[in-house]
C-alpha cells in the first residue's frame, strides 16, 4: 500500500513462463474445460478481491504493448481500454490489428462463457471497450510527426471503433482523444532516484527553475487526462479539485 487511497502491485518477473499454458487454456476454455477457465480467470478473482479488501474505485491494468496471451488473460478481466498511441507509422498502423483482434477476443470469450460447464460461476465479461486514446508525443515536433496524427482520429474510428471515418474530425475536435502528453525525459531519472511521480517532485528533489515548472505542467496534464477517463468512461469517481 502506497497511501490510504492507492495501492500498487507489482508484476512478476515469471509472469512470462504462462504464456504457453494460458494459450492452451484458452482453446481447452472451447470445449468446456472447468480448470480451464479457472487457470484463465485469476486476474479477474484478484480484482475482485482487491475491490472487496480496499473498496477500490479503479484498477488499471498496464500492460505490455503487444497481444499476447498473457494480455489475452489479463484483458478479458478489463471493462475499458485505453490504448496510449506515439506518432508514429508502427504505432498509427499497429491500430488496425488492434481493433479486430480486440473484436476476435471479445466473440471468442463469448463464446466460451457458453460453453462453461459451471453457469453460476462468476466470470468476467470479456467486455474490453475502447474508452480512446492518448498520445506521446516525441521531444522535438518533426513534419512525420503531424503525418502520423492527422491520421489517428480516423484510423482509430475505422480499426477500433469499427465507425466510419469523417473528413470533418481532427485531433483537437477528437472525442476519443483523451489527451496528448509530453515525454518529460528530463523528469524521469530524477522521479526514479526520488521513488515519486514526476509531478510529485519539489525542489528538495532537484526540480529546481525549468524542472519544478516542467513538474507542473506534467500535474497539469496528468490531471486533466485522469478527469478526461472519468468523464468518458462515466466512471463513479470524484476528482478533488
Amino acid at each position: 500500500m502506497i497511501s490510504a487511497s492507492l495501492v500498487l502491485l507489482s508484476s512478476d518477473l515469471m509472469l512470462p513462463t504462462q504464456e504457453e499454458e494460458l494459450a492452451v487454456e484458452w482453446q481447452g476454455a472451447l470445449s468446456g474445460n472447468g480448470n480451464a477457465f479457472g487457470a484463465l480467470s485469476p486476474r479477474w478473482r484478484l480484482m475482485r478481491d482487491l475491490e472487496r479488501d480496499n473498496e477500490a474505485q479503479l484498477i488499471l491494468l498496464d500492460l505490455g504493448p503487444n497481444l499476447s496471451a498473457i494480455n489475452r488473460a489479463s484483458l478479458i478481466a478489463a471493462d475499458h481500454i485505453v490504448v496510449p498511441l506515439a506518432p508514429d507509422k508502427s504505432s498509427v498502423q499497429g491500430l488496425e490489428i488492434l481493433g479486430s483482434t480486440l473484436r476476435k477476443w471479445r466473440l471468442d470469450w463469448r463464446e466460451r462463457l457458453f460453453c462453461s460447464p459451471s453457469k453460476g460461476v462468476d466470470l468476467p465479461s470479456g467486455a474490453m471497450t475502447p474508452l480512446g486514446y492518448v498520445v506521446v508525443r516525441t521531444g522535438v515536433a518533426m513534419r512525420a510527426d503531424e503525418h502520423w496524427i492527422n491520421r489517428i482520429p480516423n484510423d482509430y474510428r475505422k480499426f477500433v471503433l469499427n465507425d466510419p471515418p469523417t473528413s470533418s474530425i481532427s485531433i483537437l475536435n477528437d472525442p476519443n482523444n483523451l489527451g496528448i502528453l509530453k515525454p518529460y525525459r528530463s523528469l524521469l531519472e530524477m522521479a526514479r532516484e526520488a521513488r515519486k511521480p514526476m509531478f510529485h517532485l519539489k525542489p528538495a528533489d532537484g526540480a529546481i527553475g525549468a524542472y519544478l515548472q516542467s513538474a507542473e505542467d506534467a500535474r497539469k496534464d496528468f490531471e486533466s487526462l485522469a478527469r478526461a477517463i472519468v468523464a468518458k468512461g462515466n466512471l463513479p469517481i470524484t476528482l478533488s479539485s
